[in-house]
């Protein structure tokens, strides 16, 4: 309706003519719906069936993307009667200067009913064109229009022009929503490989600022690294589970989604909703581009914490070595975890990548106990991984993170489907100087070899050897799966080899003062004498590393002559 030219005119009705005549007539200025917006933030109230609600835009802010600017608005309503009162299902639109409308959704207005005294917040959103001139734009307030009828607004608020902020780690900002007033920190934003590709890691502290308790609700995530959507692959993470939050506390609550390695990520904005019945609504939004968030590391040698209420322990590298062949190289680790729980506590599932010093990462396996340890009690975890022979293994470092699934951290045992808190740890590269077999190191057992006792009957071709050996075990840490064996091999005089695979604790028993026999086949009748050698190895994932050698002489047993026997 142009409203350029517009008369307001007086008339006196003229019962016997049955005609309405003139009686005055007023010339209108031109108006606009600007006239009667209000200003920035102010409070208009309005009527509702007869009780005074007060409003409010409370907050507004925009960003771009693609052609359009995404506007995010919070619409206040306060009850100020004495009686509930029942908001109607207003229309709402944003009005642009150019004079084009842009509805937004009005269903947070459905069986809406406000106490006395009760306020609510409600959150809306918009798309408006960029062509339009984002500056000048008014949120107007209608009620449902009855048909034939001509509905004015029942308010009209100027919306500010505030560009949404990037976040900072670290910086806590004020945040207000229906359950109360918060302080919401970006503690990290890390990103970490993970399968075939990348995965984005946010770690959110949110603070209840009020005077009262506050419940969290059960999260769901929106997430989106500039004009890619990652919200289908989005997890969320509260290793405390529901929290109820008194004055002053906080809650954790870790945000993941997996992208492409080869994806560069430049701005990241996060979303947290709540979902009840149909209707789903905003808890907070976090827009950044801090992603160059460092990952903790730690020294060779020194121990890190990991774990949450429940699972805390400590984790100290014992050693990593490399298990070397053609074509590729085996890079194995021992860790040990000692729980820091005053109760029996099981560990989480861990989650382990090599990175070397061009930033490569290698996926790891690895080995826990499924078992519970005691306060103060350690277990032992292995970790190995298969990388090319020409990558540089002195300056490599290991990756370990918490493995969780379904929103919480997992047990021993559970598939992962992403890791939080990752920690780097600088790794003090062993290699195994083979010795001779008076002490050999194979965690958790050593082994001593005493004596080797080699014996050839003159004109025999079996090698008869006992080999008398101390071994023992540590007892002191939950391990896994045992995944090493022990190859012993004999060289006999003429240079040929024979292996027999051990299994600790079974072949060759736990004690001191234990023996082990072992013959060999082969054509030696026309021996005289010599040595012989023994080499044991330890075999991992198919890997051998020699841990030691020895020789030991041959003696030969004369055959008794038939006088020999008769007497």
């Amino acid at each position: 309706m142009k409203t350029g030219s517009m008369t307001l005119q007086f008339v006196q009705e003229d019962t016997a003519a049955k005609v309405n005549l003139p009686v005055r007539s007023f010339s209108l200025p031109a108006i606009t719906s600007y006239d009667a917006a209000v200003g920035d933030y102010a409070i208009k109230k309005i009527s509702i069936a007869g009780n005074a609600v007060e409003t409010q835009l409370r907050r507004a802010s925009v960003y771009s993307e693609n052609d359009s600017a995404k506007w995010k608005l919070t619409l206040r309503m306060k009850n100020l009667g004495n009686k509930p009162v029942t908001i109607p299902a207003y229309v709402l639109a944003v009005q642009a200067a150019e004079g084009y409308s842009i509805p937004i959704d009005g269903k947070a207005f459905s069986n809406l009913t406000l106490k006395p005294l009760e306020e609510r917040l409600i959150e809306l959103s918009a798309d408006v064109p960029l062509k339009l001139n984002q500056g000048t734009l008014l949120l107007q307030l209608s009620e449902p229009a009855d048909e034939g009828k001509i509905i004015f607004p029942t308010a009209l608020y100027n919306i500010p022009y505030v560009l949404e902020s990037n976040k900072l780690v670290g910086a806590e900002y004020p945040l207000e929503n229906n359950h109360g007033t918060f302080g919401v920190k970006l503690d990290s934003l890390q990103r970490l490989p993970w399968a075939d590709g990348d995965q984005l890691t946010a770690k959110i502290s949110i603070r209840n600022t009020s005077l009262r308790s506050v419940q969290l609700p059960a999260f769901q995530a929106l997430v989106k690294a500039g004009s890619s959507d990652l919200s289908g692959t989005a997890q969320i993470v509260a290793p405390n589970g529901p929290t109820t939050l008194a004055p002053n506390a906080a809650a954790e609550v870790y945000v993941l989604a997996n992208v492409p390695y080869s994806e560069a990520v430049n701005q990241l904005r996060i979303i947290l909703q709540e979902k009840s019945a149909d209707d789903v609504t905003t808890f907070l939004t976090l827009n950044t581009n801090a992603l160059n968030s460092a990952i903790p590391t730690v020294d060779a040698g020194s121990a890190f914490q990991i774990g949450f209420r429940g699972k805390n322990a400590a984790v100290r590298e014992r050693r990593t070595t490399v298990y070397g062949e053609s074509g590729s190289s085996l890079v194995y680790s021992e860790l040990e975890v000692m729980n820091e729980e005053p109760r029996q506590s099981k560990q989480a599932q861990l989650v382990a990548y090599y990175k070397t010093s061009d930033d490569q990462y290698y996926e790891a396996e690895v080995s826990q106990s499924p078992n519970t340890t005691g306060p103060g009690s350690k277990s032992l975890v292995t970790v190995w991984s298969k990388l090319p022979q020409n990558v540089n293994t002195s300056n490599l470092k290991l990756y370990i993170g918490e493995g969780v699934a379904e929103g919480k951290l997992i047990d021993v045992g559970g598939t992962p489907t992403g890791y939080i808190c990752p920690v780097g740890l600088s790794l003090n590269m062993t290699p195994v100087k083979p010795s001779n077999l008076k002490n050999v190191d194979l965690f958790p057992y050593n082994l001593s070899v005493v004596n080797v006792v080699s014996t050839l009957s003159e004109g025999k071709d079996t090698l008869d050897m006992v080999i008398y050996y101390n071994l023992s075990k540590n007892e002191d840490y939950e391990a896994g799966p045992y995944g090493h064996k022990l190859i012993l091999e004999v060289i006999d005089p003429y240079g040929d080899s024979t292996e027999k695979t051990l299994a600790m604790g079974t072949d060759w028993t736990i004690g001191r003062n234990k023996s082990y026999a072992v013959s060999i086949n082969r054509t030696l009748r026309n021996m005289y004498g010599g040595t012989i050698r023994l080499n044991l190895y330890d075999e991992f994932e198919g890997r051998r590393i020699l841990l030691g050698s020895q020789a030991s002489n041959v003696t030969i047993v004369k055959a008794s002559s038939d006088a020999d026997e008769r007497r």
